[in-house]
């Protein structure tokens, strides 16, 4: 390896910048040719699996089955996005989601990705469909940019960069998982080692704020593994860049200010995402992660499949990690070039290579992985992404040796004038190589698919009241696709606690689910469940008549209580642990006027001890909506019954108030 200096003088500065424009228009037009979609008539969401179930035979519409492994997509992010872009374009902030498991963290919780990004193009978008489609395009442009960026700091050689923002943006696993976080989270991993690298290169102020950024992006980007595989790619770099300055004679104090400096930015990056962390540990530590171990579907022996031969028998999302025949000839090619001609980058980009075989590949003894955080309850299969990331690197630092950058180099010195013509072939066969494998993985259906609506679902739509919940069977297949019509869903993606796992045990005693989602056989529902009552559920979605007799569920169910001008409303409350109270949500009717007709006060009392008290004006309270109740402070309660009473302060009014209620 050279030990050059971190004052590095090759830099981007004295080169045209119309160069880097040229090359930015033409990876755009390459992002655009390798996903091949017309955002005008078509659409990049997974409606294909969508209607390939008979809950959607009534629509009317009729697509071609392309991938059966984007259920994520349909009972996870897109109801919660579609809540939160239709509260953002009323003018409210989702900080709150009652759709998501009858009431889940809204738009701050990282997972849901409303932090993101490509959220923020959906969101912005007039037409939905048309903005899904240019939110999963962003984030391939964003992959592709960030890498561009990064080569291109690496190698100074602007068709490397092109080459190596392909083989990232396009590799394996960002194709298979277009819509999960998996891919929003790891579009910022070039970002992050770009912004790092150039600051170690200029010592810029701006670039450690983009690092910072970065860092904070890619940690909100919700997927916490694809995160921290980032950031240990960022130490990596971070270690070689110092340690090969360290090496040299003498201690550079530059290189250990630099450093240093490094460090602060990511702190600062970090404590930006931390309140957005803090969400996910709280998810996550209510989250049963016993049947999530760590492991690998893949073996030493699999890494020939880096070249996508015998594609068709690994066609499985969690096997798919080849980022193109032509990429990983040219990385092979590295492996052989870097000990004639050392460079501090290739040799990152073997170390990560290593790192993955070592994991991916099951090279390490477990018990060895297993010690690394986060690898013991996530499938290690998933770090291919770094796969991307080594066949990035490796391909674009043999192409930069093979086709001299023109910067250093001018064009009439290029006595060989064939390798051109060669680099521009493989450049071309690795656009439609990866053209090809993206179009056998992801659907693009005509816009017209984007959730159409069916007689039976208009009809449970005009139906249900605020605060009840459906059941839908396996004719609309996983659980939370029909919660994409706003219809909440009581075993959609994310049923963990235990007092849900109390209710489907009684519902249905048996059901096939994986530890995030639930699979409904229209056979196993116990009709004559109390829960049934108890939970709210309005309505059952199923495709046949399942049982041959009926039954009657006891109980009313949800109803409105009198309205509040005939008297306060009052009802115990039982706390079965202490705890700190901030406010009191409740569900309040106005019978369709903007807002109520007084101000409404709340007062919990233990025994005859008035304990909290507050009060909204009428303007706080709209229609069918959760109005909340806040105390001036916290209010420590104690395990035990409380009594609360919610009364009018101008009861006589003739508009009537009413708050909405189970009998039981």
């Amino acid at each position: 390896m050279t030990a050059t200096s971190v004052q590095d003088t090759h830099l981007p500065d004295r080169i045209p910048f119309l160069r880097h424009i040229i090359s930015m228009v033409l990876l755009f037009v390459l992002v655009l040719g390798i996903v091949g979609v017309n955002p005008f008539r078509q659409t990049l969401a997974p409606m294909d699996l969508m209607l390939a179930y008979p809950g959607w035979d009534n629509a009317g519409i009729d697509t071609p089955l392309v991938n059966i492994e984007r259920s994520d997509a349909l009972d996870h992010r897109l109801p919660n996005w579609r809540e939160f872009r239709r509260e953002l374009r009323e003018g409210h902030i989702p900080l709150w989601n009652p759709l998501h498991q009858l009431g889940a963290a809204g738009i701050q919780a990282p997972i849901y990705e409303g932090l993101s990004i490509p959220f923020l193009v959906y969101a912005l978008t007039p037409n939905e469909a048309m903005g899904y489609t240019l939110a999963i395009l962003s984030n391939y442009l964003l992959a592709a940019f960030g890498t561009y960026f990064l080569l291109f700091f690496m190698f100074r050689n602007h068709v490397a960069a092109v080459f190596g923002a392909m083989v990232f943006a396009f590799c394996g696993f960002n194709i298979a998982w277009a819509h999960w976080p998996h891919v929003t989270t790891g579009a910022l991993i070039p970002w992050v080692l770009a912004t790092q690298l150039r600051y170690w290169q200029t010592g810029r102020l701006s670039w450690a704020l983009g690092f910072s950024f970065s860092v904070a992006l890619m940690a909100l980007g919700g997927f916490p593994f694809v995160a921290l595989l980032g950031a240990l790619s960022s130490v990596t770099l971070a270690v070689i860049l110092l340690g090969i300055e360290l090496w040299s004679p003498g201690i550079n104090q530059l290189a250990i200010r630099r450093a240093m400096g490094l460090g602060c930015a990511g702190i600062a990056g970090a404590l930006l995402a931390l309140p957005g962390l803090l969400q996910v540990k709280g998810i996550l530590g209510s989250t049963d992660l016993s049947s999530r171990t760590g492991g690998t579907w893949f073996t030493p022996y699999d890494i020939i499949y880096m070249f996508g031969f015998d594609f068709v028998n690994h066609f499985r999302v969690e096997r798919i990690f080849s980022a193109g025949a032509p990429a990983a000839l040219l990385a092979l090619l590295a492996l052989c070039l870097i000990f004639k001609f050392p460079n501090r980058f290739a040799f990152f980009g073997l170390i990560v290579a290593i790192f993955m075989l070592a994991t991916v590949f099951g090279g390490a003894p477990a018990e060895l992985v297993e010690a690394i955080p986060g690898f013991g309850f996530n499938a290690w299969s998933r770090g291919s992404i770094l796969f991307g990331v080594s066949a990035a690197i490796l391909s674009s630092y043999s192409i930069s040796i093979i086709l001299p950058s023109m910067e250093s180099v001018s064009p009439s010195r290029i006595n060989s004038p064939y390798k051109l013509h060669a680099v521009l072939f493989l450049c071309a066969l690795q656009a439609i190589n990866l053209g090809y494998w993206f179009r056998q993985y992801n659907a693009r259906p005509d816009i017209d698919t984007f959730f159409p609506d069916t007689p039976s679902i208009s009809y449970v739509l005009s139906k249900i009241f605020p605060g009840q919940s459906v059941i839908a069977d396996d004719s609309f297949h996983v659980s939370g696709f029909v919660s994409n019509y706003r219809l909440p869903e009581l075993f959609a993606h994310g049923f963990r606690t235990d007092a849900q796992r109390k209710i489907i045990a009684d519902i249905l005693p048996s059901y096939q689910t994986t530890y995030t989602a639930s699979v409904i056989q229209c056979s196993d529902i116990n009709f004559s469940s109390r829960f049934i009552t108890y939970a709210a559920i309005r309505f059952l979605l199923i495709k046949d008549i399942c049982v041959d007799w009926g039954y009657e569920t006891a109980g009313t169910g949800q109803r409105a209580t009198l309205p509040l001008n005939s008297g306060a409303l009052k009802g115990d409350l039982s706390i079965d642990k202490s705890m700190n109270a901030t406010n009191v949500q409740v569900l309040l009717a106005t019978y369709d006027r903007d807002f109520a007709p007084s101000a409404v006060t709340l007062d919990l009392y233990r025994d005859a001890l008035l304990v909290a008290h507050a009060e909204l004006p009428p303007e706080a309270i709209r229609n069918n909506q959760f109005a909340t109740f806040r105390f001036n402070q916290d209010v420590p309660l104690a395990a035990g019954t409380y009594r609360y009473v919610i009364s009018m302060i101008k009861p006589d009014s003739e508009k009537p108030l009413s708050a909405w209620a189970f009998e039981t």
